[in-house]
């Protein structure tokens, strides 16, 4: 009851009683010590990122039937620390079958995340596919996906997974952005020239002289030459360091 009601530390200090009290039984029930070095283990690794509890649970009980929640619990943890290889090998070894429809969409966004991280686009794309992208995490998915696709050269898919966020809270912003550098690179250059000072709008840094770099050569290429001429004037102005490119501009 304490651990649904997500009071961790005192389920744990009645788990080390209960521990305890099963330990010094004549007659106690194996499985019954085993439920609860299971549930201390989940409880204190819900405190916080602790891969030692859960850990220790798989290797003194490896073939226990909460192993399959433990090993995927653990996984969490890897992930949630950024230790991309250990995640991706303990969410490799989780039986699927086992999980609910929340944990399993879960375990496809996380490995597929950890999968990317790793260069492993090709399973992180398969694992991605499988996420619902009305769900919580839909919209993180489409945006690995278009970034993945994006990064391969993978243009026309890419362009599809960004077009579909542009009504996302979090990642309309960048849609614009994204599809102003996949429509310069499939050679749309009346789309850059006529877009590029929207997509300006609220760009800073790299990013906006990068827009700039590209509308300049947009416009070159529609021999609009004052608006080229304009660009490249405008990335002095801000600070940007000319290259040779943009001074033959």
């Amino acid at each position: 009851k304490l651990l649904r009601q997500g009071h961790y530390r005192a389920a744990q200090y009645e788990l080390k009683k209960a521990r305890r009290a099963a330990a010094n039984m004549v007659n106690h029930h194996s499985l019954d010590v085993e439920r609860v070095d299971y549930l201390e283990a989940m409880s204190v690794a819900a405190l916080g990122r602790d891969t030692l509890a859960l850990g220790g649970y798989l290797a003194t009980y490896p073939n226990s039937i909460h192993s399959d929640e433990v090993r995927y619990a653990l996984a969490c943890e890897f992930f949630e620390l950024e230790l991309w290889q250990r995640a991706v090998e303990c969410f490799a070894e989780v039986d699927t079958d086992r999980l609910s429809e929340e944990q399993m969409e879960e375990w496809c966004f996380k490995y597929g995340f950890a999968a990317h991280r790793l260069g492993d686009n090709a399973t992180a794309r398969d694992l991605l596919l499988r996420v619902d992208g009305r769900g919580v995490r839909g919209d993180h998915a489409k945006y690995l996906l278009g970034y993945i696709a994006y990064t391969e050269d993978y243009l026309l898919d890419a362009r599809l997974h960004f077009a579909s966020l542009s009504e996302s809270k979090e990642y309309g912003g960048l849609v614009p952005y994204y599809l102003f550098n996949i429509e310069h690179r499939l050679g749309n250059n009346r789309y850059v020239a006529d877009r590029a000072e929207g997509v300006l709008e609220g760009l800073k840094g790299g990013r906006r002289a990068e827009v700039m770099r590209l509308a300049a050569q947009s416009c070159f290429a529609l021999e609009e030459w004052e608006r080229a001429a304009d660009y490249v004037a405008r990335m002095e102005s801000e600070g940007e360091t000319l290259s040779r490119q943009e001074n033959y501009l």
